[in-house]
Parts: C-alpha cells; sequence; structure tokens
C-alpha cells in the first residue's frame, strides 16, 4: 500500500465535514449571485440609490428627499457605493456579502438549535431559496438587510439563554434593533425576540424574580437605542419632524389604504408562485413543525422553532400588501425547520441502516431540495443575461432603458444641472449622476396618500420644478411608475405638466418600452418629429435656452409635445 494514503483520506473526506459543505454552499451562492451582478435597478433600489448618494455628498437624510423607510437602509446602501463605487454591480456587490454572511449565520442557528448538519441544509436551504426570482430576491431590496442583523441577534438570544448574562441579552436585543431601523418590518423579530425572553422568564417563575427583570430591561434598552440614537441625531440636523411624518404619519396612511379584506387575495396571488417554486422545502418545513416537538435533540428549542414563523409571518402581512420580496422574511424559519425535518428523517435511517444510511439520507434529501428549486428558476440561474433577468420579472417597466437615459441625460449635462423625473425612477437619476430638481422622487404618495396630502404634494413639486427649472425634464407614461394600476391617474400635476412642456421644454429623447421585443431609442432632433410607437413610453425633455443665454441669431428650440398619458 503506498505511504501516501493515509494522508489523502483525510483530505478527501474534509469535503463530507461541516466546514467543508459550507464552504460547497458558500462558493455556490457566490456564482450564483455574480451572474446577477449588472442586473439593473428597480425603482425600489433606485430610490435607496439616490438617497444613499446624498448622504455620500453629505446632504443630511430626510431634508431633500425621503421615503417611508427606515434611515439604515440609506445608509447602507451609500456604504456599498463608497466601497463597491456608485454603479448596479457596486450596489448589488454590497447585496452579494450581505447574502452571504446571511447564509453564514443560517448554518450557526441551525448547529445551534440542532446540529452541525442541520445548519448546512439551513443554510443551503436559505441560499438557494433568497435567489427566487419571485421573491426578488436578486435586487438589493430592504428584507435582505434586516435579516442579517436580526439573525445575527437570535443567535446571540440563544448564547445568552445558556450563560443567562444580562449584557448577552443587551447584545442581541441591540442587533435585533438595528434590523427595525432597517425597515419598519424589523419589529417583529424584536417582538419576537422579547417575547422568547418572556417565555424563558415563564419557565423560571415567579416572572418578577430579579435575573428576569435584569434581562428583559437589557434586552429591552439595546432594542431601543438604535432608534433613539437616530432620533437623537435627527434632532441635532433639525429632520426629526420629516422622519418622523415619513416613518410614522405618511407610512400608516400607506399601510391603511389595502385592508385587511384584499389580504386573501394579495398572498394567494404573490404566494402561490413562491410555494411552488420552493415546494419542497415549503413542505419539509410543515413536517419541521412536528418533528421539533418529537426528536429528543430539538425538543429543547421548539419554542423557538414554532415561534420564529409566526412573527416572520406578521412580518411579512405588514400593511396586507404581501410584496413579493417581504417573503424573503420567511426563509430563515423556513429553512431551520425544513433542516430539523431531514435530520429528523435521517436519524430514522442511522438507527435503522447505520450511519451511511443517515448521511445519504441528508445529503440526498437536501440535493433534491435544491434542485427543485433551481429547476424551476433555471433560467434565471443559469441562462438569462441580466437585463433578460429583470425584463422576465418586470416587463415594460423602464428599467433596463433606464442606464441609456441616464447615460443620455450626463453626457447632454453639466454635473451642476438639475433633472425632474416625473415618474417614480429614480434610478434614472444615479445613472445620470445628477440631483433630482424636486424633494419628491417617487409620484406613489400623490396617488395613494389623502387628497388633501396628495394634492399638497403636487403643488409642492410643481413650485420646487418652477424654481429649480431644471435642464431636464422626464415623462415616464408607465401606470406602475405612478400608483400601480393598469391605466395612468389623473392627477393635477400631469396637466401642470403639460401646459410647462408646452411653454419651456422641447422633445430631445423618445423610448417606445416594449415587452418582449427591444424598446425604441429616438435621440436628438429626430425626437423633435416623432411619436412614441408604444402604449408605454419615456419622454426626455431639454429646457428651452433662455433669451439672454442664446447665441444672437439662434433660432429657438421647438415647443414640446404635450405628454400622452393614455
Amino acid at each position: 500500500m503506498s505511504p501516501d494514503l493515509p494522508a489523502e483520506a483525510p483530505r478527501r473526506r474534509l469535503f463530507l465535514t461541516p466546514a467543508g459543505m459550507m464552504a460547497l454552499v458558500l462558493a455556490g451562492a457566490f456564482i450564483l449571485r455574480a451572474r446577477m451582478l449588472e442586473v439593473p435597478l428597480e425603482r425600489d433600489e433606485g430610490v435607496y440609490a439616490y438617497l444613499g448618494r446624498l448622504i455620500l455628498q453629505g446632504v443630511p437624510m430626510y431634508s431633500d428627499a425621503a421615503d417611508l423607510q427606515m434611515p439604515l437602509l440609506w445608509l447602507s446602501y451609500a456604504g456599498f457605493m463608497a466601497l463597491f463605487g456608485k454603479s448596479v454591480v457596486g450596489i448589488h456587490l454590497g447585496l452579494l456579502v450581505v447574502n452571504l454572511a446571511t447564509v453564514w449565520l443560517m448554518f450557526l442557528l441551525g448547529r445551534r438549535l440542532c446540529d452541525p448538519a442541520a445548519g448546512v441544509v439551513a443554510a443551503a436551504g436559505y441560499a438557494i431559496l433568497s435567489l427566487d426570482q419571485k421573491m426578488l430576491g436578486f435586487t438589493a431590496n430592504a428584507e435582505h438587510f434586516i435579516l442579517l442583523p436580526a439573525l445575527a441577534g437570535l443567535w446571540l438570544l440563544l448564547r445568552a439563554e445558556e450563560s443567562r448574562r444580562p449584557r448577552g441579552f443587551f447584545a442581541s436585543g441591540l442587533l435585533l434593533g438595528v434590523g427595525m431601523v432597517v425597515k419598519q418590518q424589523g419589529l417583529f423579530f424584536v417582538a419576537f425576540g422579547g417575547a422568547y425572553v418572556l417565555w424563558l422568564a415563564w419557565g423560571d417563575r415567579p416572572l418578577w424574580r430579579r435575573r428576569h427583570l435584569e434581562r428583559l430591561a437589557a434586552f429591552g434598552l439595546g432594542a431601543a437605542l438604535p432608534f433613539l440614537a437616530f432620533c437623537l441625531w435627527f434632532a441635532y440636523t433639525g429632520v426629526l419632524g420629516r422622519f418622523f411624518f415619513w416613518i410614522f404619519e405618511y407610512s400608516s396612511k400607506y399601510a391603511s389604504k389595502q385592508g385587511i379584506a384584499r389580504a386573501p387575495v394579495n398572498m394567494a396571488q404573490t404566494g402561490g408562485p413562491i410555494l411552488h417554486d420552493g415546494a419542497i422545502f415549503f413542505g419539509l418545513a410543515g413536517l419541521g413543525l412536528l418533528s421539533i416537538w418529537m426528536d429528543s435533540r430539538t425538543r429543547r428549542h421548539a419554542p423557538f422553532l414554532t415561534a420564529l414563523p409566526l412573527f416572520s409571518f406578521l412580518a411579512v402581512s405588514a400593511g396586507f400588501f404581501y410584496r413579493h420580496h417581504y417573503y424573503i422574511l420567511l426563509l430563515p424559519a423556513v429553512s431551520l425547520l425544513g433542516a430539523a425535518a431531514i435530520r429528523s428523517l435521517s436519524k430514522l435511517f442511522l438507527q435503522a441502516y447505520g450511519k451511511k444510511a443517515e448521511r445519504v439520507i441528508t445529503v440526498g434529501l437536501t440535493l433534491l431540495a435544491v434542485a427543485q428549486t433551481a429547476s424551476v428558476q433555471r433560467d434565471a440561474l443559469f441562462r438569462f443575461t441580466p437585463d433578460q433577468i429583470n425584463k422576465s420579472i418586470y416587463k415594460v417597466n423602464p428599467f433596463v432603458e433606464s442606464p441609456e437615459i441616464g447615460r443620455y441625460i450626463r453626457e447632454h449635462s453639466n454635473p451642476s444641472d438639475q433633472v425632474a423625473i416625473l415618474g417614480s425612477e429614480p434610478q434614472i437619476l444615479l445613472y445620470a449622476d445628477r440631483d433630482s430638481a424636486t424633494k419628491q422622487i417617487v409620484m406613489y404618495p400623490m396617488v395613494w396618500g389623502p387628497p388633501d396630502l396628495s394634492a399638497a404634494m403636487q403643488k409642492e413639486t410643481a413650485r420646487e420644478i418652477e424654481e429649480a427649472k431644471p435642464r431636464f425634464l422626464v415623462f415616464v407614461n408607465v401606470p406602475t411608475s405612478w400608483w400601480g394600476g393598469r391605466v395612468m391617474p389623473d392627477l393635477w400635476l400631469i396637466r401642470w405638466l403639460t401646459q410647462e412642456a408646452r411653454q419651456n421644454y422641447f422633445p430631445v429623447g423618445i423610448v417606445s418600452l416594449a415587452y418582449p421585443g427591444a424598446s425604441l431609442f429616438v435621440w436628438g432632433q429626430e425626437a423633435l418629429h416623432s411619436q412614441a410607437r408604444s402604449p408605454y413610453s419615456v419622454l426626455v425633455l431639454e429646457r428651452r435656452p433662455s433669451p439672454a443665454a442664446a447665441s444672437p441669431g439662434a433660432s429657438s428650440a421647438p415647443a414640446a409635445s404635450a405628454p400622452d398619458s393614455r
């Protein structure tokens, strides 16, 4: 026998260890996400990217522009762009790093709740499910950034359960509180953590013992600290009122527009396809809810694993909209329960057939579940180009076209020139590297808000445009860019735009949006004599030079065609 064989055998077995398997999971997640780095930004990403760009310019948050999201999301985007560049790739590189860190946390949670093999299964489940197109997993939406601190907080909570030290509960609450200042839905993970701390105290009654009160107080203080810190900062910068308006007053009115009556319909429309894509994982999760109470290895943490999907579902249900990307918040619970089910099944085979059968069942069921999910989304994962991935989801929304629109504006303007976009497409501002002429960078508040608030916002937007006199005005004739319906809304602002465009602007670009075919771009002089060839279009208008700025004898620019808001 060769003397080298004993040294080689351990190396061959390395990939069967949890460390080796996790290396494969992380490598696979990296490779699949790397294909998606250049997927064009959609409008939510555009909002966060533009607000992050303002932060990098030193503009105080909630001053020049705002949205109903919490501030840490914008700071995250600013950090990504500072590290990786103000580009689509830079933003999606940030998402890739966050996703890989979350996959690793899933391993740590699964290992602590069950065993190392369950940690690998949970990590693999989250890695593939979080890529699902139906959940917009390729976009840098807030849900990814909630889960990173939230899962770290839950892991620390499980450690604090063993140590029983208040500082452990404080650290757990602090990280869960960080998730809450990414987006309001993070509050449900704080609530879960608080409920679990109370559950631990209930098991050691009476509840009013000093040690229980100290742990609960430490957890609550940690959870509140991130929010309180931002409140103090915004009070110092003078924007606390605007901060409260967006995250409390407006967000509550936005959420109330839907109502619980629409919840079953919304959930069926978005949740059905997601269940289909991850059918095996979701089925195993259902089995896991039973197995965790029957398996002696997981029974200790069965209350944790039972309550986590409940609170996660409440987070998904916020506002009863059931947006596709909200379901990302449910994936850790699904992956952990699925892992518990697979490990319980494998233990049955261990008792009957031995260690090798246990390993085969664990690996085989995990690969089957991963393969089923990957097979359903094989086009996006393996075949589509970045533009095709975007178009397959967003159809005629002008996301693939936005880089070209931004490029034209950037090449035909000065860095100090401003742009007004009438439509919810702030990603164009990032591509153009230009500032908005108005604080209102999305149009939804003008349609979704109460009539008095909507009217005030429209008048303020028109006033800001009239005062700023932006170099370019972009009108987006796509209903989903205004309110999500199938027809353009009848707004005073659009009627005002028609008059403003006729008096002060002329067309320099017409983009006729198409799906599944290619959109048609018309630029320059040709745009003066062209019409949109699609019901959905983007009109780029340039401001006429003032008489003082025009050269002697120069002909005035032609009048702009009135925007067609069919």
